[in-house]
């Protein structure tokens, strides 16, 4: 049977008095709104939720139970132009209650749909079990940041000519002008390096010696090439920053896990710019990787992170 039940943000606050201990992770103790009323109680009262003795009646103690003691969450966050698309699953043990946030409250669900996510996803991603590309790499986080450098400058090279209606003829970029690149990303969701960094940890930089380092590192893993000063993406890596024009939409996924009292999190967020072009990217402190998979991959692998509890530790 499916309980629904929506909150405001201040019978959030209230209703976590019921409870003795919270889960670190519990909307009840991480969301305080002062206000609560007691026509708001009252209003508690007459949908249910609580008695007159404030007690949590049987009908709603397993979904408020569940945000109490939640131990793991899965949070997709889901952009397309004007399109938004938040949603949060909290789990305690085998329960799990799906979350959709607003501006006014929350709207629960138990049991969570992860299904309704997934086909609301397929509207947008389509189902084709086709890549138009075939990139994947495992990189340092700085080498990856670089290579999204690399890959928008030659995305922006492209969108040029367009404009100009000129004949393509790529020239490539200087180590100076990739280092001025490299320090200048700016936080726009048009920019690969923006979504790389946004990845892993903060504190990225080169200087001239790290850049031509890095370049070397990326010229020896073929994914550049070098000609009179001037660096170029070739082959799998140009198809790639070819294909990969405009951004249509951002996908980016959050687990986290409670254990022995603290909260571990992992993530990655998924890229697309057209029907057969998807990325996935992943990050941690030692690495990234990126991977063109399919439409129909992708959608796989969200419905084992739906289907399965987090064990990142």
């Amino acid at each position: 049977m499916t309980t629904a039940l929506n909150l405001k943000y201040r019978d959030l606050s209230w209703l976590g008095h019921a409870f003795d201990e919270l889960s670190i992770i519990s909307p009840f103790k991480l969301i305080q709104v002062e206000g609560f009323t007691e026509s708001d109680r009252q209003a508690l009262v007459t949908k249910g939720v609580v008695g007159e003795n404030n007690q949590v009646l049987p009908g709603y103690h397993q979904i408020l139970d569940t945000l109490a003691g939640a131990d793991h969450f899965i949070e997709t966050v889901f952009s397309r132009g004007p399109v938004k698309a938040r949603r949060m699953h909290l789990g305690k043990d085998h329960e799990r209650v799906s979350l959709s946030y607003s501006k006014d409250g929350v709207d629960l669900i138990h049991p969570a749909n992860p299904r309704g996510m997934i086909n609301f996803l397929q509207e947008y991603t389509g189902g084709s079990s086709l890549t138009g590309g075939d990139l994947s790499i495992e990189l340092s986080p700085a080498l990856m940041v670089l290579f999204g450098v690399i890959s928008d400058l030659y995305r922006k090279a492209v969108f040029a000519a367009y404009a100009e209606e000129e004949i393509f003829n790529y020239r490539g970029f200087t180590s100076d002008e990739l280092l001025d690149a490299a320090l200048n990303v700016r936080n726009n969701s048009q920019s690969l390096a923006f979504h790389i960094k946004s990845l892993v940890p903060p504190g990225i930089a080169f200087d001239r010696d790290q850049i031509l380092q890095a370049l070397d590192s990326l010229l020896e893993q073929s994914l550049l090439k070098k000609e009179d000063h001037r660096y170029f993406p070739i082959d799998e890596a140009l198809l790639f920053s070819g294909n990969f024009l405009v951004i249509e939409s951002s996908l980016d996924v959050v687990v986290g896990q409670v254990h022995e009292g603290e909260l571990f999190r992992s993530g990655f967020t998924v890229l697309q710019a057209g029907p057969l072009d998807l990325v996935l990217l992943e990050g941690s402190k030692e690495s990234v990787t990126l991977q063109c998979l399919s439409a129909q991959s992708i959608l796989s692998i969200l419905g084992s992170v739906f289907e399965n509890q987090p064990m990142i530790v």
